[in-house]
């Protein structure tokens, strides 16, 4: 199982494009795997036959580096593997010279040295780095007892448990992911929150505009201007931009926001990177192809991992105001809710007051790295931008 991302720990096994007794070549999609927040091809980059596929498709929970298939150089060998098991490859050692090599897990697993305390002890025939050799394939024979197996594959998922008061739901890679992450982030961050209240009017009006004249080319959203005030407001204040690193604050040079988006398995938060420098219709095109890929399992990893600031927007579900947790190793994040009807006073009306849109906002801080007032400054700057977003165009 390879690593497809920095925090993959383990990931679920989907199709395989190739059976046994295919040939492949370097490039050729191999299997399907999910990872904690994608479904992605896994490429095989050497050429071969495959000999033995070791867990089969729909597998879940499978380890980062456990042995997926074996790949033989000669087609002749690939017979030799017909009673191949994972117990077998996982048995792998280390001594025979790499020129005799003739077959090799489709994605090494450790070294038998790092292999569970179970697996049964090397012999001195095996190859390094726990590649299988030409003589393990002569002298191989399959396994008929094992005391203490390695820690199986899991099999497919058992079907839900239910009763008439309550269903069990099993839990995606996803969801196991955001309840790590945001658990340690609300542990060991120590938040704060501030909240303004903006008018956008002007907002309103402006994008009434544009989309007037888009001729299909885009179509704006309130939030495209949410996130490009954020990002001229990180240049304005650029101690925002930054990242707790433990004994160093990292700062950013570039604004690469990520927009908090729900998919059926789980929140996910693709990225607009160097937003800074991209115009509304830019910002607001790819905000709409990312979250759709998003919510189809089609993101790579470079799209949803990194990020120097998140937004997260429920305003359209009707939240009036909220507050966010941190997204680490970022210092802050912004809540939006929703917009809303307001009487405010206006010296010009006759009334004295006039029906104005107001929006809330809340800001979530880090005060490792944001100070208070720091995180002020930064939402008296983004307020500025959006409540004169012909600005944001200067």
């Amino acid at each position: 199982m390879p690593a497809l991302s920095p925090t993959m720990t383990q990931g679920n096994i989907g199709t395989w494009a190739k059976k046994e007794g295919d040939e492949i070549t370097a490039g050729d999609v191999l299997v399907e795997i999910e990872t904690n927040k994608a479904q992605m091809d896994f490429e095989f980059q050497e050429d071969g036959f495959i000999a033995k596929i070791l867990v089969e498709s729909g597998s879940k929970d499978v380890k980062v580096n456990q042995p997926l298939a074996i790949l033989v150089e000669n087609k002749e060998d690939v017979e030799k593997f017909a009673s191949y098991t994972v117990d077998d490859a996982l048995s792998g050692g280390s001594s025979a010279p790499k020129s005799e090599e003739s077959a090799k897990p489709a994605d090494a697993p450790k070294p038998a040295a790092e292999a569970p305390s179970s697996a049964p002890a090397a012999s001195p025939t095996q190859g390094p780095n726990s590649r299988i050799t030409k003589a393990d394939v002569e002298n191989h024979q399959p396994s008929t007892k094992r005391s203490s197996p390695p820690a199986p594959v899991s099999a497919a998922p058992a079907p839900p448990s239910t009763s008439g008061a309550y269903t069990d739901i099993p839990l995606s890679n996803i969801r196991k992911v955001i309840a790590t992450r945001l658990t340690e982030s609300k542990q060991q961050i120590p938040h704060y929150y501030l909240t303004v209240e903006a008018n956008v009017d002007k907002v309103m009006k402006l994008r009434q505009h544009l989309n007037g004249i888009a001729k299909d080319g885009y179509k704006l959203s309130v939030n495209d201007f949410v996130a490009k005030a954020a990002a001229l407001a990180m240049k304005d204040v650029p101690d925002v931009n930054s990242a707790w690193h433990g004994d160093f604050i990292r700062q950013y040079h570039s604004v690469d926001i990520s927009i908090a988006t729900a998919t059926p398995t789980g929140l996910i938060t693709p990225i607009v990177k160097s937003a800074e420098a991209k115009g509304l219709s830019s910002i607001s095109n790819e905000i709409k192809a990312l979250a759709a890929r998003a919510r189809n399992n089609e993101l790579k990893p470079h799209e949803y991992q990194g990020g120097t600031f998140t937004i997260s927007n429920l305003g359209m579900f009707g939240v009036n105001s909220f507050t966010a947790i941190i997204n680490p190793p970022q210092s802050c994040i912004l809540a939006v809710g929703a917009t809303q009807a307001r009487l405010v006073a206006d010296a010009s009306s006759e009334k004295g007051f006039k029906e104005s849109s107001v929006m809330s906002v809340t800001l979530s801080c880090d005060h490792r790295v944001v100070d208070g007032a720091v995180g002020a400054q930064w939402l008296k700057a983004w307020k500025s931008y959006i409540e004169n977003p012909l600005t944001m165009l200067l």
